[in-house]
């Protein structure tokens, strides 16, 4: 399905016109967005995770043309998951914080509607806490708690679509990151240990449930 709708965008963005309704060069942008992500996950071997958080972001922007917008961004998030086995349970936290640049490029559609591709870099800082209990057949239970810090720079794409409901404000979806590419470095504790390490990834977030990977905001034109 999100490949569908990602192609539909696509096709909007490259035969879309412009003589509708348009972000002005000149004009300041405000964008507040909040992002849901609800999950479940089935492993082999009766192994579920269950995935619940939320995301908020303030990105402030200017047009220095016509639908093109250059701008910053700052925003925060927090996830909890539960993985559930015959013989064990874990339970983990994580708080995130983000900040960032990003460029915007939008097209105009008929009837106040735009579609837009959003490109940025941005640098995240992560903690993460967890607890794994596990429950033998035969003695007490075994608890092991796990800590992690670390941080990541990222470039990423991502489309979405825009409607104008009014002179000055927007609604806005935005669909997942059609890619990612970035550095990591991540620092854990485990059992009185301490280990560092680093690597570099790319991926892409177009899954089969897209709609569970939506942001929703709005815009404010100054």
């Amino acid at each position: 399905m999100i490949k569908k709708i990602v192609a539909i965008l696509l096709v909007l963005v490259c035969t879309s016109g412009a003589a509708f309704s348009q972000i002005e060069k000149g004009a300041f942008l405000t964008r507040f967005s909040v992002g849901n992500n609800k999950a479940t996950l089935n492993y082999s071997g009766n192994i579920n995770t269950n995935v619940k958080g939320n995301t908020y972001a303030l990105a402030p922007g200017y047009a220095i043309k016509n639908n093109l917008v250059l701008g910053l961004f700052g925003g925060l998030g927090h996830y909890n998951a539960e993985t559930m086995s015959a013989f064990t349970a874990t339970q983990t936290k994580s708080k995130n914080y983000i900040a960032g640049a990003f460029i915007k490029m939008y097209r105009s559609l008929p009837n106040r509607f735009f579609v837009f591709g959003e490109g940025s870099l941005s640098h995240a800082w992560n903690d993460v806490t967890s607890q794994n209990r596990y429950q033998p057949v035969n003695g007490p239970e075994q608890v092991t708690n796990y800590a992690a810090k670390g941080n990541n720079s990222n470039a990423s794409f991502k489309p979405g679509i825009a409607y104008q409901a009014w002179s000055r404000l927007q609604f806005e979806l935005l669909l997942p990151d059609l890619l990612v590419i970035g550095h990591n470095r991540l620092k854990t504790e485990k059992e009185g240990k301490t280990t560092t390490e680093t690597s570099w990834n790319a991926s892409t977030n177009l899954d089969k449930q897209p709609l569970k990977q939506l942001s929703f905001g709005a815009t404010l034109l100054l």
